[in-house]
């Protein structure tokens, strides 16, 4: 009893009253914070859920769609006057260059294919009444905002293709600057995602060099879900002239190495159709290259299942915004190239914002 009356012992259990008291808050709020966490998981898990469902649904739409339209405008250019005459837009500046996309990636597997392609090189000057009324030249820069950008002022080509029945797809559209004596000295790069449509637009050297690993860029733009953000990009291309030739390929990945090869290389093309877009360029033109944003689409998906089946890992969007920081704060090019000055643009809508 006395022990018990004892200050000593008095105080030392009135101490483990306190600490009790406290370990049992502490484990309190803890459980709080975990059924908080499980509570945020739960909800961005059904967040993520609905927007997927949504992406899908969007896509299944807009395909349906624009096939639809496409069907109907194919058959009616068919038949169309238009496309026989030859005549689209003879005051506009614009050529076309006929020749094929290879694409070939090494690792983790090997696969490869390749398709035709009729493109543009659009005067950005003077363009054609179509670049315009189509609503395309809306979705890219102007000349002037392109000479600001590479400190030139000479004249500015686009390549790129044609709007087709309302939809456009270009994975990679190229800005050439030239000099007030018509030499080129700067191009931009303007690359767009799919199905996201997020966009990255950077300023490049198009000269091709010998060694391509000392004239790279960082990757910028999360393009693929089959491909991770490592490695480089390595970006060349000739200007429009009687050809024209672009390459684009991923190199120095730290597990990889350089495995993936893009490229494509065109004539000019000199037939009566030379200024007409694939539509009002004859039958075989509109059978062959007819509705290309429509094929490359096609061709993108078919290909994505067929890496998807062969059991290449997926790799989710990262966010544009990580993505953005992750190239600005890349640091320096190597001496001799010119800066890339990097811009971005986020998905137009919900529900493809990264």
């Amino acid at each position: 009893m006395g022990c018990l009356l004892n200050p000593r012992f008095m105080t030392r259990r009135a101490s483990f009253v306190v600490d009790a008291a406290r370990l049992a808050r502490a484990c309190d709020a803890r459980d709080a914070r975990e059924d908080a966490d499980d509570a945020s998981a739960s909800i961005a898990s059904r967040d993520m859920s609905t927007q997927n469902l949504a992406q899908g649904l969007d896509l299944v739409f807009r395909a349906s769609a624009f096939a639809l339209w496409a069907l109907v405008g194919c058959l009616a250019s068919a038949v169309s006057p238009l496309t026989w005459s030859g005549v689209d837009d003879e005051e506009g500046g614009v050529k076309f260059y006929v020749g094929e996309v290879r694409h070939r990636r090494l690792k983790p597997m090997m696969r490869a294919f390749e398709y035709p392609l009729r493109c543009a090189a659009v005067d950005l000057d003077a363009p054609p009444r179509w670049f315009v009324s189509s609503g395309q030249a809306r979705d890219h820069l102007t000349a002037d905002e392109a000479r600001a950008r590479c400190g030139t002022r000479g004249k500015v080509e686009l390549l790129t293709s044609p709007k087709s029945f309302g939809y456009a797809q270009n994975p990679i559209s190229v800005y050439y600057c030239r000099d007030e004596e018509g030499a080129l000295r700067r191009a931009l790069c303007e690359v767009t995602n799919t199905p996201w449509n997020e966009r990255v637009v950077f300023a490049f050297d198009p000269t091709p060099v010998a060694n391509e690993n000392e004239a790279t860029v960082p990757k910028s733009l999360h393009v693929s879900p089959f491909m991770d953000m490592e490695g480089e990009w390595y970006i060349s291309s000739t200007p429009p002239g009687d050809e024209v030739t672009l390459r684009v390929n991923v190199l120095n990945h730290p597990e990889y190495g350089d495995y993936f090869y893009a490229s494509f290389k065109g004539k000019l093309d000199r037939s009566k159709y030379a200024k007409c877009r694939n539509e009002r360029a004859g039958l075989v033109n509109l059978l062959k290259h007819g509705c290309t944003p429509h094929r490359v689409a096609y061709w993108i998906y078919a290909q994505a299942v067929a890496i998807l089946y062969s059991g290449v890992s997926f790799y989710s969007p990262p966010g544009l915004s990580n993505v953005e920081k992750r190239v600005k704060s890349g640091g320096d090019l190597r001496p001799g190239m010119c800066p890339m000055r990097p811009t971005f643009r986020r998905a137009p809508y919900w529900p493809w914002t990264t």
